[in-house]
């Protein structure tokens, strides 16, 4: 009985440390897939709009840490309705087409793309390290059995 209880007692103690290995690559693989699927909310929910008017723009010549360039602007969309705010990707003009929604724009779709997908292949690139880890420490502890 003894025996058995030890036994059980040692197996939560890996259990606990296998579990504290992960939770950093855990975190990570949270925190990308969050940013991923915001950037795929936008993809999903976003529309073309018309820009109707900028109010002012930052160049692509500032430091790094102001950010990426943007405008400040307006826009249609073609149903009447209209937004305005930061569009993303640097210069853009009245008459330009823009892909906007609630909170967001951007001068094209392309960089969202990027983001949305780039983001989800590092995800779906956590997920994988942290499937070969589980395979190769459960390999070890069969291995370790066996001897």
């Amino acid at each position: 009985m003894r025996r058995a209880m030890s036994e059980k007692a040692g197996r939560l103690k890996v259990l606990g440390h296998i579990l504290l290995a992960f939770s950093p690559l855990l975190a990570l693989f949270a925190g990308v897939s969050w940013a991923a699927g915001s950037y795929l909310s936008d993809l999903v929910s976003g529309e073309d709009a018309t820009v109707t008017e900028i109010a002012r723009c930052t160049g692509s010549s500032q430091s790094l840490s102001s950010g990426a360039p943007y405008c400040a602007g307006k826009w249609r969309y073609a149903d009447a309705r209209t937004g305005g705010g930061h569009i993303e990707g640097g210069q853009s003009s009245p008459g330009d087409t823009i892909f906007a929604g609630d909170g967001f724009a951007y001068g094209s779709t392309s960089s969202l793309h990027w983001r949305a997908w780039g983001f989800t292949a590092v995800s779906i690139g956590f997920l994988g390290v942290g499937v070969a880890l589980g395979v190769t420490h459960r390999s070890d502890v069969k291995r370790k059995r066996g001897e």
